[in-house]
Order: C-alpha cells, then structure tokens, then sequence
C-alpha cells in the first residue's frame, strides 16, 4: 500500500542518521575491487564506471525491497529475520527457504571475499616497508602470505566472539568511512598532481559531487559513539607507531 509510505512521517536528524550509520554496512566494501585494478584493462576508465553502477544498482534494488517491505507488513521490524518473514508471506514456506539459502550464500561470499583481500592488504603494506616483515613472508609452498593470513584471521575471531554484530557494524563503518573521507580529502592534491590519460573517467562537475560526499560523509561521522572515536583513535596511534618503526627499520 502506498499510503504507507506516504504517510509514514519524517524522523528526527540524529535518528536518520544513527540509522544510516548502520545502514551503510551494506554498502561498505565495494572499494575491495580496486585491489584486482591493476589486473583489469584500462582500469582508470573502467573500475570508476564500474564502482558507481554497482553502488546505485545496489541501492535501487535495497530501495525497492524496503518498499515492498513496507507495503506488505510495516510489523515486519518487529521480526527477527524481517526479510525471511516477508518471503514467507509472498511465497510461502518455499520461498523463505528460497531467501534464506540465498542470505547464507551472500554472506559466505562476503565473508571469503574479505579472507581473500585483507590479508593481501596487510601483505602489501609489509613488502612496502610500511609494516614489519613478519607480515610480508609468503608460504613456499602454497604462495600465500600466510602470516598476514593468521593475523587477519584471529583478529577477525577475537572480535567476532567478543563483540556483538551491530557494535562490530557500527566499528567496521565508522573506520570506513574516516577511509573515504581521508581519500576524497586527497583528490584536490591528486588531481593537480597527476597527470591526465586519454579515456580516463572524470566526474561531471569537477569536485563538486566530492565535496557534497565529503560533507555527507563527516555527517555520519558525526552520529558515530565515542566508544567508536575512542578505538579509532587508538588505532590510529598504534598504527602511527608501527609504521615509522618500519619506516626507520627499512631505511637502514
């Protein structure tokens, strides 16, 4: 019903955005694909292309299930698993299990995505010398950067066993999104000290749309728990301390 939607009334700024603040977990993660880029042809032209359709195909298909959930039952935030509940009543039993099945298939890829990525992230900052070796070595025989692989590994158990989901979504988004504010904080540098190539993707209207997400971005910011400034913080400091280490350690 689209009186439900309509009528549905306006929340409270810092409501909207604690809320997006969670939201925005669904979203996070769409930045792994620049770490294949230097094995894409003609990434500068074709991986910004790429980013932007995926993240406003995902957010009109995210759009339309919230309205087809809203439509069918607005009890449905009281469900512990709203979406199963909503596939129940369209389609039965059939097509919750359909639903079901296919959560656990995008979450296990999500998940074998970031045990594929983060360890090659940690890896590449040690064979750069911006963190310790012990990180850098490569198993002889299967070639896989096995230390950052344990690292990544454990650290990733200890928070999942002693922090509940939305405290590790608010945490996992709140970093993140300092990440893309620092990053577009950089593009006035970057686009004055690059140079250009033929092809290569630009955004209409200059830094504009940067700005705009910049400030969007420090907005959300905002709503973040001191808990998750605090921890920030700290790993800030700490990884600070370890990259001059290793900066030191490699230029002698």
């Amino acid at each position: 019903e689209w009186a439900r939607v309509v009528d549905s009334g306006l929340i409270a700024p810092t409501q909207l955005g604690q809320s997006m603040l969670v939201l925005m977990y669904a979203f996070i993660g769409f930045e792994f694909s620049l770490i294949a880029a230097g094995e894409t042809r003609n990434a500068k032209a074709t991986v910004p292309r790429a980013l932007i359709g995926t993240v406003i195909a995902i957010a009109l298909c995210y759009a339309l299930i919230q309205l087809v959930a809203v439509s069918v039952g607005p009890d449905l935030g009281n469900s512990a698993s709203p979406l199963v509940e909503l596939a129940r009543r369209l389609t039965g039993a059939t097509g919750a299990i359909a639903l079901s099945l296919g959560a656990i298939f995008s979450i296990g890829g999500g998940s074998l995505t970031s045990l594929l990525t983060a360890p090659r992230l940690t890896f590449a900052l040690a064979r750069d010398g911006t963190l310790p070796a012990w990180f850098g070595i490569v198993n002889e025989r299967t070639r896989t950067p096995a230390n950052s692989i344990l690292f990544c590994g454990a650290l990733s158990l200890a928070l999942a066993v002693g922090q509940q989901f939305v405290w590790l979504v608010l945490l996992s988004t709140s970093v993140r999104l300092m990440t893309y504010a620092l990053c577009i904080a950089a593009l006035p540098k970057i686009e004055t000290s690059l140079p250009k190539e033929p092809g290569q993707f630009a955004l209409p209207g200059g830094l504009v749309i940067p700005a705009c997400g910049f400030l969007l971005t420090i907005w959300l910011l905002s709503h973040s728990s001191m808990e998750s400034f605090a921890i920030m913080g700290v790993v800030v400091a700490l990884g600070s301390i370890v990259y001059r280490a290793s900066i030191r350690r490699s230029s002698t």
